[in-house]
């Protein structure tokens, strides 16, 4: 990938890169600064005949150091370039007709040279190490060669940390960059030879030396959350570790915004994965922050729906059952009262076009007979927008008259109230009106067996 560092002005007003590319002329194109999660499109428009024209960054996000993206739209060829911004003004040109690392100009900046330097250095000591590794397999323990290639190998690992210490020490916003990339690549700032190792490594890193300022302008903020958190679900399974790790995190992220976006990532990722447990260790943690105003969206899961809590009414004005039929009641009490006849709920959020969705409610159907003699009453609700893609999902189900959908999706009552955004995800309740428990597989319910 070719980086690019393009430049910006001060506070009072935007930053400019007056741009020269007369090969591209007529071209339309897209500036995208990024923020956290999101990809902020704050400039559009058509390369002039003469080449020449200037990207503004708004005076609301200068002075901006990070990474941006420009990006040529509207033709099957597409491109574009990645550009980090270092806050402050420069140009860059190219008069050639395929743009390349060699070919462009820079004027006021030598950020791009810094980054591919210390990229291939990285990689050069890598391939060594790497080769040294091969080399050990191949050869037996009493071979001659063998203690030389397993000091040779040493001496890499030495130097790769040296390298990383190095950057580590540094200020500037592309030293701390390179480990950023490296992360979704499985790659920290030591070497190791076993996989457990390097992934406790990882984890450790992300939650005690990363640089969130610069994560959070560098493109790569939900990959690096996201990988994060699987290392910790699919690989480390230790919720204790898990919520000290959070709570490091936490408390390195100053700024409400940021530590939102962190969060919000979060619960995302646990909510997909239904691992209700790990909401509730963290839950006591973001709700005393005092850096997150709004629990919209994925962060309702740390005030609604939570295990052990009072299971919100479900909303049914206005909804549609799977019988065809317009509800017939407005709200549905999940208390004693309404539960007269069953001795919990399992409230089924769902979408008929996916594949999980598909798969668990295949398995449901088939062990239905078996809820109903364990008076374990199934309520489902639909997160469509299209009447006749439910309809026909729907009419299927055995439990269809306790099925509903006002075609709203995530954004429905229900799926708000439960602070549900993925699907599927199953909520259990007593009847007494108390949540259980909370998942997104048919295994939430095997202590009922």
């Amino acid at each position: 990938m070719l980086m690019l560092f393009l430049a910006g002005l001060g506070l009072m007003k935007g930053q400019n890169i007056e741009m020269y590319f007369p090969y591209l002329t007529g071209k339309s194109y897209e500036f995208i600064i990024f923020q956290g999660a999101e990809q902020k499109v704050i400039m559009k428009g058509i390369i002039p005949r003469e080449g020449k024209f200037r990207l503004t960054i708004p005076k609301e996000y200068a002075p901006y150091t990070g990474m941006s993206r420009w990006l040529i739209t509207g033709t099957k060829e597409g491109g574009g370039l990645d550009m980090f911004i270092p806050g402050k003004d420069f140009s860059v040109s190219n008069e050639a007709p395929v743009p390349d690392e060699q070919n462009i100009i820079y004027s006021g900046n030598t950020g791009n040279k810094d980054l591919n330097e210390l990229y291939r250095a990285q990689n050069n000591i890598m391939r060594r190490y790497e080769i040294m590794q091969q080399a050990i397999k191949l050869y037996s323990q009493s071979d001659i060669n063998y203690n030389v290639f397993k000091e040779e190998a040493g001496k890499q690992q030495k130097t790769y940390e040296r390298f990383q210490n190095n950057l580590k020490e540094k200020s500037d916003y592309i030293s701390h960059f390179v480990p950023i990339l490296n992360l979704p690549d499985g790659k920290g700032t030591r070497l190791f030879e076993k996989e457990e190792d390097r992934v406790d490594h990882i984890a450790r890193y992300i939650a005690e030396e990363l640089d969130w300022e610069v994560l959070y302008t560098s493109g790569y903020w939900n990959r690096i959350v996201d990988t994060w958190v699987s290392i910790h679900l699919q690989l480390l399974k230790d919720k204790d570790r898990f919520t000290r790790e959070f709570k490091k995190i936490s408390s390195r992220i100053s700024t409400p915004k940021n530590y939102t976006g962190f969060v919000e990532r979060v619960a995302y990722n646990l909510n997909l994965y239904g691992e209700d447990e790990y909401i509730g260790a963290i839950a006591p943690q973001v709700s005393s922050s005092d850096k997150i105003t709004s629990y919209k969206g994925p962060l309702a899961v740390f005030i609604k729906g939570v295990i052990g809590s009072e299971a919100p009414d479900l909303v049914l004005s206005g909804y549609v059952t799977g019988a065809g039929e317009v509800s017939k009641t407005s709200r549905l009490k999940m208390d004693k009262q309404m539960n007269e006849m069953f001795d919990s709920s399992l409230i089924v959020f769902y979408q008929s076009d996916c594949k999980s969705c598909t798969d668990f409610l295949q398995q449901l159907s088939e062990h239905y007979a078996d809820l109903r003699a364990k008076s374990i009453r199934v309520i489902a609700i639909s997160a469509d927008r299209d009447s006749e893609v439910f309809k026909s999902k729907a009419q299927s189900f055995p439990w269809k008259d306790n099925t509903y959908c006002n075609y709203k999706g995530v954004e429905g009552d229900n799926f708000q109230n439960y602070g549900v955004s993925g699907a599927p995800t199953l909520v259990w309740v007593d009847n007494n009106g108390k949540i259980l428990s909370r998942g997104s597989s048919f295994s939430l319910l095997s202590n009922t067996n």
